[in-house]
């Protein structure tokens, strides 16, 4: 509530809930998901304390249930993430189980390692 905006944007469903982005004006821009009521919006989780946030972005479903999406930390730069969309589900992909690979300026591959 209040008149600041929190810029919400890049809308996701996910096991029924509307994953988004926004910023609460303290954790900077996170990932947060909705049931559509107040008490059910809440963030996800706060992947890179403090301003300016995680940055989340290129989201892509997966399977229906989860979603994959690249955030940032001042301590690693660009890594992998995935949530089936319950609070706190937020769960970087560690090396070696996934690799990245930039293909472009905004496309991204990802591919299992054996």
């Amino acid at each position: 509530p209040g008149l600041d905006s929190s810029f919400p944007g890049t809308f996701n469903i996910v096991n029924g809930k509307l994953l988004f982005v926004a910023s609460n004006g303290t954790n900077g821009s996170e990932p947060w998901v909705t049931d559509g009521t107040e008490p059910g919006t809440v963030m996800l989780v706060d992947i890179d304390p403090g301003a300016p946030g995680s940055s989340p972005g290129d989201f892509k479903p997966f399977n229906s249930d989860k979603l994959f999406f690249f955030a940032n930390t001042a301590a690693a730069g660009q890594e992998l993430w995935i949530t089936d969309g319950t609070a706190g589900s937020g769960l970087r992909c560690d090396e070696p189980t996934a690799a990245i690979r930039s293909v472009g300026s905004s496309v991204r591959v990802w591919r299992a390692l054996r």
